[in-house]
């Protein structure tokens, strides 16, 4: 089983359904049949969501600025072309 994500999950190994700042339920991984978590668990999970929406939606637009940001996109454009000149 792996742990489905969060709001701001990614796939984890085993074991590791709870970190901090993240909402996770486990589910097995299997390509063949949708196999959602427990309905109790889902639950849990979106009212933990619910409860810290601001600290998720401030967590997301902080990785979007760092990710996506003009500065960084600068930096990773002048990288390219330093790279192409040589």
């Amino acid at each position: 089983m792996w742990p489905s994500g969060g709001l701001l999950g990614e796939r984890r190994r085993p074991g590791a359904c709870r970190r901090r700042g993240r909402s996770e339920t486990a589910a097995p991984l299997d390509w063949e049949r949708d196999q959602p978590p427990a309905p109790d668990a889902l639950a849990d999970a979106v009212e933990a969501i619910v409860e810290r929406h601001a600290d998720y939606r401030s967590a997301a637009r902080a990785r979007a600025v760092a990710r996506f940001g003009l500065e960084e996109w600068i930096e990773r454009h002048r990288r390219v072309f330093e790279d192409l000149a040589r």
